[in-house]
């Protein structure tokens, strides 16, 4: 226990929404648009923008995205994003996509 409050206090990825080296879960019912959340969250943070317009993302990071549904319309939601937000799609090791396996 000694050890856990020695920590440095825990630090907003984006503030009130995540934060930094921690794991999160969103879950809801179906189609209520979580995927389109969740992948305005990976990109605002990789980019630096705010998530959804309107929360601060504190510090810009590298996002490793596991694509587990849509695979065949991630590429239009990915460019409908960097459209409406008039940010170029972040390359590099900024944002990396993997697909989960299917079959």
């Amino acid at each position: 226990f000694d050890d856990l409050l020695s920590l440095p206090p825990a630090e907003w990825l984006v503030k009130g929404i995540i934060r930094r080296n921690e794991s999160s879960f969103i879950f809801a019912e179906p189609a209520c648009y979580k995927t389109f959340i969740v992948l305005d969250l990976a990109l605002s943070v990789a980019t630096g923008t705010p998530f959804l317009g309107h929360f601060p993302v504190n510090r810009k990071g590298k996002v490793f995205y596991v694509l587990s549904e849509g695979l065949n319309t991630a590429s239009h939601r990915i460019l409908a994003w960097s459209q409406e937000r008039g940010i170029p799609v972040p390359g590099g090791d900024s944002f990396a996509i993997s697909r989960a396996l299917y079959d």
